[in-house]
């Protein structure tokens, strides 16, 4: 798990790292200039030591005055940092001295290995204008004395530095803790005030502190004033949409019942055009038959017509020859009263002539006789033609009127086989259309059946969101938002 520090600690850590760092270097550049001036400051010495040394040496070595040597050298030997001191004349140690392990100084008889820093230079004499070489003289010079003083000055550095260091610190830390904690701290505050269960978005910062801070204080304002806008907006409109998805699911279980009773009642619509398409099926067929019928009938009506026109031209024909028999009989009845008045006349004649003619008179009474009977006979057959033709003048005009009548049936059939052939043509064409309508209805069932199962997802969708409104409502409502017009 990680460990969280606060900023304090963070930047009062940074800044001990890089003040650390800082004097560390200044004292680490110091350390090494001290370094340097003191090498320098002892190479200069030895440089002198050595110069002295050539001066004073060669009269000594050219008298062969060991006393002087050693003298010289002894007198050399007093500087603490001077390890050894070898004067060498014809490759023998002419003199020279040492310090040992405790620091005491003794004569010594054979050279000692060079030291850290060492210097030398050739002793000369000049004997008559002639300078004569005569040896040489070492200097070795221990360095442990430098390491001593920049041992101090390490020490003396190290605690300037961590003086400087706690001063610093403590300066730094205060105004960090004035410049930039504390006006941190009123931000953590007020976004705690924010982030606790009032959620306050009244809270604002106080606009002091340096020029920094003040700019975030009055961005930090600015930001929370428009979070309480927002925060507010978001709750009127988030009640808005709670009231509007309630109506909206009012609405939509009102339109769910009247689309479940829409849809049964273009079940029951359907189901009644399905009747209707058997009955108008079944009609048109009754109508096909009545047609077919009406056909027949008509063609049977007009052979009708054709025979009463026969019997009305028959009747015609009977009515022709019993006028012609009227005539015929006319003549008969004429001849039987001509017959008579001959036989009356020969009747006459025959009284006229007495016994001869009695005879001739008996013809003659039979003739009358006959002409008598065949009178009556004649005038009954014209009664009985004239009741013949008479009846038949009824016949005919009864027939005359049933010809008519037929006819008149003939026309009425016909316009009935009409009407049944547009009967049966509307009944086809009824039936066409209700199949098409019932086709229709069963679209407009189904997509009934659809809008009825869309707003049932419709409602189940307003039912969510107006829950999902609540929950937005009480979310919003955990925030504590100014009061505004």
């Amino acid at each position: 798990m990680s460990t969280s520090y606060s900023i304090r600690s963070r930047l009062n850590w940074l800044f001990l790292v890089i003040v650390a760092g800082l004097l560390a270097a200044m004292a680490a550049f110091n350390y090494q200039a001290g370094r340097r001036e003191r090498e320098a400051a002892l190479h200069e010495e030895l440089g002198s030591i050595v110069a002295r040394m050539s001066g004073s040496l060669p009269a000594a070595l050219w008298n062969f005055d060991q006393g002087q040597i050693d003298r010289i050298v002894a007198a050399e030997m007093g500087a603490k940092f001077i390890e050894s001191i070898v004067v060498v004349q014809d490759k023998k140690i002419a003199g020279g001295m040492a310090r040992d392990s405790a620091g005491q100084v003794a004569t010594i008889k054979q050279a000692p290995p060079s030291g850290e820093f060492s210097g030398g230079a050739p002793l000369s004499f000049v004997d008559g204008g002639k300078k004569q070489e005569l040896g040489t003289v070492t200097v070795n010079i221990s360095y442990e004395t430098v390491r001593a003083a920049m041992r101090g000055e390490l020490i003396r550095q190290t605690i300037q530095a961590l003086v400087l260091a706690v001063a610093l610190m403590a300066a730094l830390s205060l105004s960090l803790a004035r410049v930039v904690v504390h006006p941190l701290e009123r931000v953590r505050d007020a976004l705690e005030q924010i982030g606790a269960g009032s959620a306050d978005l009244t809270r604002r910062l106080p606009l002091t502190g340096s020029v920094e801070f003040i700019g975030i204080a009055h961005g930090f304002n600015a930001f929370v004033e428009r979070l309480d806008r927002v925060i507010q907006q978001v709750r009127q409109q988030a009640e808005t949409v709670s009231v509007g998805s309630k109506e909206i699911a009012d609405g939509n279980l009102d339109l769910s019942h009247r689309t479940e009773e829409t849809a049964s009642h273009v079940q029951a619509i359907a189901q009644t055009v399905t009747e209707m398409r058997h009955s108008v099926e079944v009609n048109a067929e009754g109508a096909e038959t009545a047609n077919r019928c009406g056909r027949d009938a008509a063609q049977i009506a007009d052979r009708g017509g054709e025979l009463m026109d026969t019997v009305i031209k028959t009747m015609d024909e009977m009515s022709t020859s019993a006028g012609r028999i009227t005539e015929i009989t006319s003549v008969i009845d004429t001849i039987a009263f001509q017959t008579n008045i001959l036989a009356l006349n020969a009747a006459v004649e025959a009284a006229r002539a007495g016994e001869q003619g009695r005879g001739f008179a008996v013809v003659a009474g039979e003739v009358r006789s006959l002409a008598q009977r065949s009178g009556e006979a004649a005038r009954e057959i014209k009664e009985l033609i004239d009741d013949t033709v008479a009846r038949v003048g009824n016949g005919q005009q009864q027939v005359d009127a049933a010809g008519r009548t037929i006819r008149e049936v003939v026309g009425a059939i016909r316009k009935v086989s009409d009407i049944l052939g547009e009967i049966t043509t509307a009944s086809q064409q009824q039936r066409q259309s209700i199949g098409q309508v019932g086709d229709a209805i069963a679209s407009i069932d189904e997509a009934t059946q659809r809008n009825a199962a869309l707003v049932e997802q419709v409602s189940a969708a307003a039912t969510s969101v107006r829950e999902s409104t609540s929950g937005l409502v009480a979310a919003v409502g955990a925030f504590t938002v100014s009061e505004r017009s």
